[in-house]
C-alpha cells in the first residue's frame, strides 16, 4: 500500500484550540478582521506545502 502525501494545515483563531497532534504542524491564524490578507497567506502556504510534497 502507497503512502498518501496530503499536506495538513491547521487553520485556527486561538492557538490554545489546536489539538496537540496538530500543534507540530505549521498554521495559520485566521484573522476574521483582515480576510484578505488572510486568503493571500493561506494560498501561499497551500503553494508552499503542495510543493513541498512533490
Amino acid at each position: 500500500m502507497e503512502k498518501i502525501k496530503i499536506p495538513i494545515i491547521t487553520i485556527y483563531e486561538n492557538p490554545e484550540d489546536i489539538p496537540p497532534l496538530l500543534k507540530s504542524r505549521q498554521g495559520l491564524n485566521f484573522k476574521q478582521m483582515d480576510l484578505k490578507t488572510f486568503i493571500k497567506e493561506l494560498y501561499e502556504l497551500i503553494k508552499t506545502k503542495v510543493l513541498e510534497s512533490k
